[in-house]
């Protein structure tokens, strides 16, 4: 518990900026969507990084993934993973997330099997790096009827000590610019 005690010379300035403060709590979407965007930056910052919100790296990518692989870093191939990314503010709520089909999947990872498309298909997997070349000089794929792949947990969207950090000081900048000198 936390108890504050006044003295009699400080009871009407404390009133007034309580006041003041109660009158601006009565909005604060300003300050969600301050909240909102330091979320945004703080997310982009961990996706550069390739780290979880408490700080631990992501997994590394697969040899396979790394030999088919055209973009910069872990999830960011295409960049439509943090481009889904969104926030809304309603009310007194705030609501932050990514608005992509397969984000679940990156972030709680998943287990998949795969088969062709067509009925009787079969699958050409490239061949495991490192893969010795044939007779013929090439390194042949492999063919199966189906692939179980292990898609594993990278999670990129949630809330950790920099977002911590960066929501206080999105409220402290909202209340000195939006609220005034509340004192």
């Amino acid at each position: 518990m936390i108890r504050i005690t006044l003295d009699k010379g400080e009871t009407d300035a404390a009133s007034a900026a309580l006041s003041k403060l109660a009158a601006k709590a009565q909005n604060i979407s300003g300050g969600l969507k301050n909240i909102g965007e330091a979320l945004n930056q703080t997310h982009r910052e961990r996706f550069e990084r390739e780290q979880a919100p408490d700080g631990a790296k992501w997994a590394p990518l697969t040899g396979w993934t790394l030999a088919s692989k055209t973009g910069p870093g872990i999830l960011r191939e295409s960049g439509a993973l943090l481009g889904s990314m969104n926030y809304s503010v309603s009310g007194n709520t705030l609501e932050h997330g990514f608005n992509s089909v397969y984000a679940a999947t990156h972030q709680f990872g998943d287990v998949r099997t795969i088969r062709p498309k067509k009925p009787g298909g079969v699958l050409a997997i490239p061949a495991p790096p490192g893969t010795a070349p044939g007779a013929d000089g090439k390194v042949s794929p492999l063919f199966r009827k189906s692939a179980t792949i292990h898609i594993p947990a990278r999670p990129f969207s949630g809330w950790g000590p920099l977002e911590e950090e960066a929501a206080m000081e999105a409220v402290e900048e909202w209340l000195e610019v939006e609220g005034g000198d509340i004192e």
